[in-house]
């Protein structure tokens, strides 16, 4: 992914390296978040309740950081003349 390719260039700038290692971290958080929204609604199933299963504050957290990291390649790549 872009992140590893950031993050992984050794002739990069520290802003580079920077940017790819927050992209890495905001993607292992999308997979446990992913991994722990499964496990816990597979055990709601398995128990039978009838409620629990929405969560409106992960959607929110995860579009957040998914447009920042998109924010923060863009401004990379497409930096902002002085």
């Amino acid at each position: 992914t872009i992140s590893l390719i950031l993050f992984g260039l050794h002739s990069a700038s520290e802003f580079t390296k920077t940017v790819g290692f927050v992209l890495n971290v905001l993607a292992i958080c999308v997979a446990i978040y992913g991994l722990a929204m499964y496990f816990y609604r597979l055990r709601l199933m398995e128990r039978g309740d009838p409620y629990g299963y929405t969560n409106h504050s992960g959607p929110i957290v995860l579009t957040l950081s998914v447009i920042s990291g998109i924010v923060i390649l863009l401004f990379f790549y497409n930096p902002i003349p002085p």
